[in-house]
């Protein structure tokens, strides 16, 4: 299996914040009887932009945080395996620090 998307966030919220997120992904993977297995690449761009007032005693003023995204390169290596009704799935990500999810569900 081989597959490529492009997912596009974008959340405005009046002057406030303005947020833009673009990803281009390419994911392969084999799936047999009872296990499967993935590795998707992908190439990210973040950027965020929040600005707010707040009072200091008696005077106003105004902040402005501006949140970027530094690591743009995103690997992720997932399987599964199933057993009976039971799917058992764990997957590694790297996109700047590692993170790492499994899970149980059941597949009827």
């Amino acid at each position: 299996d081989i597959s490529m998307g492009y997912y596009y966030h974008s959340f405005k919220d009046a002057s406030y914040i303005n947020s833009n997120f673009h990803q281009i992904s390419a994911c392969v993977g084999k799936s047999g009887r009872i296990w499967s297995a993935s590795l998707m690449g992908a190439y990210q761009l973040g950027t965020s932009k929040i600005v707010y007032d707040y009072k200091d005693g008696d005077e106003m003023k105004t902040r402005e945080l501006s949140i970027d995204n530094k690591q743009n390169i995103a690997v992720e290596l997932s399987g599964s395996l199933k057993l009976a009704i039971f799917l058992v799935h764990a997957a590694i990500q790297y996109s700047g620090p590692v993170s790492a999810a499994a899970g149980v569900g059941i597949q009827f």
